[in-house]
């Protein structure tokens, strides 16, 4: 292997991923593939980046998941709009309860 170049052991056929592709396509063309990188390409497939399988592991990681989002803040009851016909009018004090 010392002598060895790389061309004599690359791929030709190279699969590869266009900028806008969706990370669970790319996900599934490493794995389909088994492959653990692609070259990015643009529309005229010039390659213009490199996605791993640890790159998507990273932003995975960083992704809070639905269940990991904090919970949303119940409005105040001030802030909630009341029926018609249910506020007190001015100058008259609410019955007794």
């Amino acid at each position: 292997m010392r002598n060895q170049k790389v061309g004599s052991v690359m791929t030709t056929e190279v699969i590869r991923a266009e900028y806008g592709t969706p990370f669970k396509a790319v996900a599934g063309l490493l794995s389909e593939h088994r492959v653990s990188g692609l070259p990015v390409v643009d529309d005229d497939q010039h390659v213009i980046g490199v996605v791993s399988e640890t790159d998507l592991m990273l932003h995975q990681a960083a992704t809070p998941l639905a269940y990991e989002l904090p919970p949303a803040v119940p409005p105040r009851a001030a802030d909630t709009p009341r029926p018609p016909g249910r506020r007190p009018r001015p100058g008259r004090a609410r019955p007794a309860a």
